[in-house]
């Protein structure tokens, strides 16, 4: 699909369509750009890579090779086109409860073009919880979360029970990386999250790409 020259001027709508988990989900092209939203924030998109371009690049010097990734909350792809930037020979699973954004991100993001990729359509909890306690053979050298349903995150993903589930499905000397919106509403809640990670992971490290924070554990 040719890029829309008006989106040089204005953003522009070009598509929409109703999800029964996000609700209202568009497509929107800004300087010839796409990004798929959600309540106007951004899911997948050039904000979304920017992202996690600033926490793979954390992890490229000391994590080395990464061959298996777990993406939960997959969305419309955004990053996987940033781990295939670093790890072109790397296997991924994504996972996204919402078909209709892998549907609109193979249409409008070039999700489908990612051959090394392959996308399950679940509950990322329930995903976890059943592969972590059924010894899942595969370990994941790299696990990268981005749970938002909207503006939340669900309150399963900021427990101990999760992470610690998330744990056993790392490899020894594999790494997660959490993203959070950074708002001062949420500070106290995200300090909370941190208490947690803290008493599960050995290493913890914070950065603070755009308006994000990402949690990187080891």
């Amino acid at each position: 699909m040719k890029n829309n020259p008006l989106s040089f001027f204005f953003p522009q709508k070009i598509s929409q369509a109703d999800s029964s988990i996000n609700g209202e989900v568009e497509v929107i092209e800004q300087f010839g750009k796409r990004s798929i939203r959600v309540q106007g924030l951004e899911q997948s998109g050039p904000m979304v890579e920017k992202i996690w371009e600033k926490g793979i690049k954390k992890i490229t010097n000391y994590q080395l090779p990464i061959t298996n990734v777990l993406i939960l909350g997959l969305g419309g792809g955004s990053a996987v086109k940033i781990i295939n930037r670093h790890f072109p020979k790397t296997l991924i699973i994504g996972i996204e409860i919402d078909p209709i954004m892998v549907k609109l991100g193979k249409k409008y993001l070039s999700l489908s073009e990612y051959k090394n990729l392959e996308i399950k359509i679940a509950d990322a909890f329930k995903w976890v919880q059943k592969s972590g306690g059924s010894n899942h053979q595969t370990k994941f050298d790299l696990i990268l979360i981005d749970l938002y349903l909207g503006r939340k995150v669900p309150e399963e993903m900021e427990s101990e029970k999760f992470l610690s589930a998330i744990k056993k499905l790392l490899t020894n000397k594999g790494t997660v990386i959490f993203n959070f919106l950074r708002t001062k509403e949420k500070k106290l809640e995200f300090q909370e999250f941190l208490d947690k990670a803290e008493k599960i992971y050995r290493q913890i490290k914070v950065i603070k790409p755009v308006a994000n924070y990402l949690v990187i554990a080891q």
